[in-house]
């Protein structure tokens, strides 16, 4: 399967937006004690 320039570009700004979630995640993380945040371990996973 070949990558089309939009496929490409789909690609990368899917990249771009679930860095900076994951980045705002980490945050939140940091920010909240665990008790405040059940999804902590959840977003541990995702940092990895």
């Amino acid at each position: 399967m070949g990558m089309t320039p939009l496929s490409r570009a789909r690609e990368r700004l899917c990249g771009e937006r679930m860095s900076a979630v994951r980045s705002v995640q980490v945050h939140a993380a940091v920010a909240a004690p665990p008790s405040v945040h059940p999804d902590g371990r959840v977003w541990a996973a995702v940092r990895t």
